[in-house]
């Protein structure tokens, strides 16, 4: 008697089969996914790290070179200030572009203005000579002679500052780029007061990453505040380069962090300003 061979698919898979190979797909894929999402961020905070070790070196070239403070704001906050994660570089002065004109306002002033600026990246000086007896305009695009005004420079790309010998006794000094004043000198003063800091530089999202954050809790800069007007009511912290390229303040740390609460700290020595990189440290 002969058997009957049983028929079996070829051709398909069944119900069970498929959820399987679905199940292990939806596994493999999540896997793949938290892998890219930790590169992303583990990328995210070298470039940040970067971006902010560059700065600082910057702030740092800035100062020596043109011989003025510089100033790096780190962004901490949360409030209406902008968002964790940017940095602001500033330094003293005002910009100015051009000519620029020493201006007094009565008829005793005093006698001599001397103007500090940048003049083609050197830092220069100039002295403006005022003959005493009626208000003058002294201006950098000609010369004075007999005792009335002189002056040697033409122009100035910034203003960081203008004194004269001894205090005014009645007058007001200003010193301008045709019709815009850049500073004044008060009477009874000697320096001028109204030259500020002028932001040069400012990195925000997207050119910072936006999940990098810069943390207050483990940044040991001082606070800006302490440094006075523009910053009197910022709570974000500052690093600040004398003109010898030297942080004002010892050796210092900004810590940075991502979404997944991995830390990068930038540490700054206090004799050289050099700034290290290191993974040590604890995201809040």
């Amino acid at each position: 008697m002969c058997g009957r061979r049983s028929e079996t698919s070829e051709g398909g898979f069944t119900l069970v089969e498929l959820m399987v190979v679905v199940g292990m797909a939806a596994i493999l894929l999540s896997i793949l996914t938290l892998g890219i999402r930790r590169a992303v961020e583990s990328f995210a905070l070298r470039q940040a790290g970067a971006m902010a070790a560059v700065e600082i070196r910057n702030a740092q070239a800035g100062a020596i070179g043109n011989g003025v403070d510089h100033m790096v704001e780190f962004d901490t906050s949360s409030g209406a200030a902008g968002p964790p994660g940017s940095l602001l570089v500033y330094r003293p002065g005002v910009q100015a572009g051009g000519a620029i004109n020493v201006i007094s306002t009565g008829s005793s002033d005093t006698r001599s203005v001397t103007v500090v600026g940048i003049d083609n990246g050197v830092l220069t000086s100039d002295t403006f000579i005022l003959d005493g007896t009626t208000a003058k305009t002294c201006s950098t695009t000609r010369t004075w002679v007999g005792g009335v005004c002189q002056a040697n420079s033409v122009t100035y790309q910034w203003i960081l500052e203008a004194e004269t010998p001894t205090p005014n006794s009645c007058c007001t000094v200003s010193i301008r780029q045709g019709t815009t004043v850049l500073a004044t000198i008060a009477p009874s003063a000697s320096t001028s007061t109204n030259i500020p800091w002028t932001q040069i530089r400012r990195i925000i999202p997207p050119e910072w990453p936006a999940q990098v954050r810069i943390e207050a809790s483990g940044t040991t800069l001082p606070l800006c505040s302490t440094y006075g007007a523009p910053w009197s009511a910022s709570t974000n912290h500052c690093l600040r380069f004398l003109t010898m390229g030297t942080p004002d303040q010892g050796d210092t740390v900004v810590l940075l962090c991502n979404r997944a609460r991995t830390p990068l700290r930038l540490v700054i020595s206090a004799g050289t300003g050099r700034v290290g990189i290191d993974r040590t440290g604890a995201c809040p």
